[in-house]
């Protein structure tokens, strides 16, 4: 093993994935896939997370991880936003017109709390489609805003302004989940999907997020419990009063908004 070889090899990767970045975004071309997270009870409204997906050169797609580190590296995350920010307010736009309520989940990076041009040009993009505004939700990692406070607090502080909506995702398993609720403002918060794994089997577990629930709700929040890949965990969280599910049991992400909200309500 020579590591320094490793580096070597290590950073061509990163430049050549740089580089796919920079075409998607130049050429504006990409793949969003989409995810539903499904209401446990009665709604009209489709809701669906949008996942950037980039080519592999010579391959099939590249993982968002080393993706998103890539872009956070060379500059070019806030970019990546700003494309997925954009074709997430021509979709709702797009089903705005066919009739259809519909709500999009967009990720947000480190960068982008921080970047004020982005934000300026976020604003104005969406004063140009003030309809929409509120069926757009921006996706704030816990371990990014514990990170950046300030920064995610200017960040909700402005996207309420123009109109959209923010939930706190991957949320629960550390000491500053309660306290960072009543520090932000947050429409949905979305549970952590290592809370799913073995839940049907974990009377602890489930009595855990119960209390996740009713904090969350305590705070005028919807919550949402990702990771959900069988029937008796969506079983418990039935009795645990969560307001949607999302994960490979109900949809894998998938290159269209099929997901058949009408028959599949849960």
């Amino acid at each position: 093993h020579n590591p320094r070889r490793h580096r070597d090899v290590q950073a061509l990767r990163d430049r050549d994935i740089a580089e796919v970045i920079r075409c998607a975004v130049e050429d504006r071309r990409t793949t969003l896939l989409y995810q539903p997270i499904v209401a446990l009870g009665d709604s009209s409204v489709e809701r669906y997370e949008v996942l950037l997906r980039l080519p592999e050169p010579g391959g099939p797609e590249l993982m968002p991880e080393p993706v998103f580190a890539v872009a956070e590296r060379f500059n070019l995350a806030g970019a990546l936003d700003q494309l997925v920010f954009d074709r997430a307010l021509q979709l709702l736009e797009q089903q705005r017109g066919a009739g259809k309520r519909c709500e999009l989940f967009v990720n947000v990076s480190r960068s982008s709390l921080a970047d004020g041009v982005l934000q300026s040009w976020l604003s104005e993009r969406v004063r140009v489609r003030p309809a929409d505004a509120p069926s757009l939700v921006f996706e704030l990692p816990e371990d990014l805003v514990v990170e950046d406070l300030r920064g995610a607090q200017r960040f909700i502080s402005l996207v309420h302004k123009i109109g959209c909506r923010v939930s706190l995702e991957r949320f629960g398993l550390t000491r500053e989940s309660a306290g960072l609720l009543k520090r932000l403002e947050v429409d949905t918060v979305k549970l952590h999907n290592r809370l799913m794994m073995g839940l049907g089997k974990d009377q602890e577990r489930i009595s855990e997020i119960q209390d996740l629930t009713d904090l969350v709700h305590g705070h005028g929040a919807e919550i949402i419990a990702a990771g959900v890949e069988d029937p008796a965990t969506l079983a418990c969280l039935w009795r645990t009063g969560v307001n949607y599910a999302q994960g490979f049991f109900l949809q894998e992400p998938y290159r269209e908004m099929s997901y058949d909200f009408a028959s599949g309500s849960l």
